[in-house]
C-alpha cells in the first residue's frame, strides 16, 4: 500500500477550549503547516516508509484537499477517546463513545500555521476538559508513504499519551477501507503492485516501470527518479540550434507553399507562350492545320512540353504557297533545254518527281508527240 494512516498527539490550547465550554464549541490546530514528526520517531520508524522521509508534511495543496473533503463530506466526524473507536472489539462493545463532533463545513487550512478543525464537544468532554482530565488532542491522518505528504483527517482524539500509536497498530485493513470509503478516499490495496497517490489515483507499478523503460521489480525510488527526470526534460527549454518553433515552422511551410503555387504558375505561363510560338512558326512555315488540331498541338504542348511538340512539327509537310513562298523560292523558273522556261507547277513536279527541269521536258515533249498530253 502506498499510504498509510497516524495518530499524532498535538499540545493543544485546550484549557482555551475549557474556557469556552459553556457553548461547547472551539476551534483547534490539529495539523501543523509544513514538515513535522512525532518524538517516538515517526514517520522514518514506519516500516512502510522505509527510509524515504524523516517527517510529515502538510503542504497548501494537502490542506485544500482535507477542506474540500469535509465540504463533501457533508457531515460531522466523531473526536473520540484514546482512539477507541479505532479498536474494534472496543467499538463493537459500545465503549467507544465520542467526546466531540468536527464540523466538517467549518474545517479550514491556514497557510504558514496548519489545519484548523471547530469540534463541538460533549457536555461529558467539555466537563473533563474544564477537570484537566485531559490535556491534548491526537489526529488520525492519511499520509503518502512515498513523500511523506498528508493528504486527509479521517478522526480526532482527546487523549493524554502524547506519541500513543494505537492508530496504527490497532487499526485493521478491514476497517482502513471502511474508513477511506466512508470519506471517499482511495482504499488500502494489495498486493503492492498496485499503489495509490496521495491525489487517489491508481497506478499499476509494473505498467508504470515498463513504460519507463524499468524491469518490474525494480524500488520505488528509482521509478520516482525516473518520473522526475522524465517531467524535467519536458520542460526542458527546447535547443533553438535543433529545434525550430510551430509558428515559425508553419509560416516557413506557408511561404514555401505560395512560392512554389506562384513558380507553377510562371512555368505554366511560359509553357503556354512557348507552344504557342511553335504553332505559329509552323504555320509561317506552311504547315496547314484545322482550328481543332491546333487546340490538339496546343494540348500536346502544354501536356507534354515543348520538345515534344517540337517533334511533332517537325514531321509535318509544308506547303510553301502557304507560307508566301514560290516554287522556286523566288528564283526565276528553270529554262529545259529547249530554251522552254518552266512554271513554277511544272518546277514543282520536278522537284517532287526528283528529275532535272531538262528531263521533264524531254518526258513533256514525248507525252505531246504521243498525243498523250494536248497543249
Amino acid at each position: 500500500m502506498k499510504f498509510a494512516l497516524s495518530s499524532l498527539a498535538v499540545a493543544v490550547a485546550l484549557a482555551a477550549a475549557a474556557g469556552a465550554s459553556a457553548s461547547r464549541t472551539s476551534e483547534v490546530l490539529v495539523i501543523p503547516d509544513g514538515e513535522f514528526a512525532s518524538h517516538d520517531g515517526r514517520p522514518a520508524s514506519v516500516k512502510e516508509v522505509d527510509g524515504r522521509f524523516k517527517k510529515w508534511r502538510l503542504t497548501p495543496e494537502g490542506g485544500a484537499r482535507i477542506v474540500a473533503l469535509h465540504a463533501r463530506y457533508g457531515r460531522d466526524i466523531q473526536v473520540d477517546y484514546d482512539h477507541a473507536s479505532e479498536n474494534p472489539e472496543l467499538k463493537a462493545s459500545g465503549k467507544a463513545p465520542a467526546s466531540g463532533w468536527i464540523k466538517t463545513a467549518l474545517t479550514r487550512y491556514e497557510p504558514g500555521k496548519g489545519l484548523y478543525v471547530t469540534i463541538e464537544w460533549t457536555a461529558a468532554a467539555a466537563a473533563a476538559i474544564d477537570a484537566g482530565e485531559y490535556k491534548y488532542l491526537s489526529p488520525v491522518f492519511l499520509y503518502s508513504i512515498v513523500n511523506g505528504d498528508v493528504f486527509a483527517l479521517t478522526k480526532v482524539a482527546l487523549t493524554n499519551d502524547p506519541a500513543l500509536p494505537l492508530a496504527v497498530s490497532a487499526l485493521t485493513a478491514a476497517s482502513a477501507a471502511s474508513l477511506s470509503r466512508e470519506l471517499g478516499l482511495p482504499e488500502l490495496i494489495d498486493p503492492p503492485t498496485q499503489t495509490h497517490t496521495h491525489q487517489g489515483v491508481t497506478m499499476n507499478k509494473t505498467l508504470l516501470a515498463a513504460a519507463l523503460g524499468l524491469t518490474a521489480d525494480v524500488s520505488d525510488e528509482t521509478v520516482l527518479t525516473a518520473v522526475a527526470a522524465l517531467a524535467a526534460k519536458s520542460k526542458a527549454e527546447p535547443d533553438p540550434s535543433k529545434y525550430v518553433a510551430v509558428a515559425t515552422l508553419t509560416a516557413e511551410q506557408t511561404a514555401h507553399a505560395a512560392t512554389k503555387l506562384e513558380l507553377a504558375k510562371l512555368q505554366s505561363a511560359q509553357l503556354t507562350r512557348d507552344t504557342d510560338a511553335l504553332i505559329a512558326q509552323a504555320k509561317s512555315e506552311g504547315v496547314e492545320l484545322t482550328e481543332a488540331f491546333e487546340g490538339h498541338l496546343k494540348t500536346v504542348g502544354e501536356q507534354l512540353g515543348v520538345a515534344k511538340l517540337t517533334e511533332m512539327i517537325a514531321a509535318m509537310p509544308r506547303n510553301p504557297a502557304k507560307a508566301g513562298k514560290t516554287q522556286t523560292n523566288g528564283q526565276p523558273p528553270k529554262k529545259s533545254e529547249t530554251g522552254d522556261a518552266l512554271d513554277d507547277t511544272q518546277t514543282a513536279v520536278c522537284s517532287l518527281l526528283g528529275i532535272s527541269a531538262e528531263q521533264f521536258a524531254t518526258q513533256r515533249a514525248v507525252m505531246v508527240k504521243t498525243g498523250v498530253l494536248v497543249e
